[in-house]
């Protein structure tokens, strides 16, 4: 376990109270990662006083605390490629990044070192989520970039994740490359992570519709983020010469957008085909725009 160096990141914007448990979290494994980096996207709400009254007090060498800090809010795409470079060329060999809505159990580094240990010839591993760490309810595996570990290597070879998404698929673009690249991931049965979007939001409300026989969900959160998942979607598939799933999905698309608009919601109909626009048009960034629609 001597021979490699593991660090992660944590993204965060606004979220004080679950940043500072995924925080936690991460700094109390009971196998110490030898660094813990925190991205903060200029967050306004006392995250940033918490984080430097914490250091000033921190007395511990290992995990070593570093601390960056963005002049505005450029999502956590931007957090992701900041943090995976930075570690990266800080010579790390395994590299975990994760939003800062994600709780890791307590042996999550020290049982991710045995398989890395045990499994060499892999370079991607990530968990499973549960609902609770007491009755480990699986909800599914855990996305690569909400607890998965990355060898250097890939990085190198794969380039970082994209920093122009703003937000969603900067970790399904960042996985095809690997896939291209011949990588595989590998998920560890018995390694847990609580990654619940119920809990960020506990006043979310779902509607639920059965249209021809399926069950469709839709949520009342952040209504503007259905823009960056549509345009980031439609770049991600172009990118990568999936045009079979491209068709599909625009198809889907535009039955769910007809859907939104015979229940009356033309805020949410409208938003998708702005992204879907914007998507084929290959436009990346921050759409400010989108904010105040």
């Amino acid at each position: 376990m001597e021979n490699f160096t593991i660090g992660a990141g944590i993204v965060t914007y606004n979220r004080k109270k679950l940043f500072i448990e995924c925080f936690n979290s991460l700094l109390n494994q009971s196998y110490s990662l030898d660094f813990l980096y925190i991205f903060d996207n200029a967050s306004n709400d006392g995250t940033s006083e918490w984080i430097n009254d914490f250091l000033r007090s921190y007395k511990s060498n290992k995990p070593q605390i570093i601390y960056l800090k963005s002049n505005e809010n450029g999502g956590s795409s931007l957090g992701f490629y900041e943090l995976s470079s930075k570690m990266f060329n800080n010579g790390i060999d395994y590299i975990l990044i994760t939003d800062d809505d994600v709780i890791f159990e307590k042996d999550y580094i020290k049982k991710f070192l045995k398989y890395i240990k045990q499994e060499p010839e892999n370079k991607i591993f990530t968990s499973l989520m549960v609902k609770d760490f007491e009755s480990k309810e699986i909800k599914g595996e855990s996305p690569i970039f909400a607890g998965g570990i990355i060898n250097k290597e890939v990085f190198k070879k794969c380039g970082f994740p994209r920093k122009d998404f703003f937000i969603y698929w900067d970790d399904v673009e960042f996985i095809l490359r690997t896939e291209e690249s011949g990588y595989k991931i590998r998920v560890c049965q018995d390694i847990y992570c609580i990654h619940d979007q119920k809990i960020i939001y506990p006043n979310i409300k779902i509607r639920t519709i059965n249209f021809l026989g399926k069950k469709i969900e839709f949520s009342n959160i952040n209504e503007w983020k259905l823009y960056y998942a549509y345009r980031n979607m439609i770049i991600t598939l172009v990118t990568h010469r999936k045009f079979g799933d491209l068709f599909v999905k625009i198809f889907k698309l535009f039955i769910k957008t007809f859907i939104l608009v015979l229940i009356g919601e033309f805020k949410k109909s409208l938003l998708i085909l702005w992204g879907l626009k914007d998507g084929l048009l290959m436009r990346t960034g921050k759409n400010e725009k989108v904010f105040n629609f």
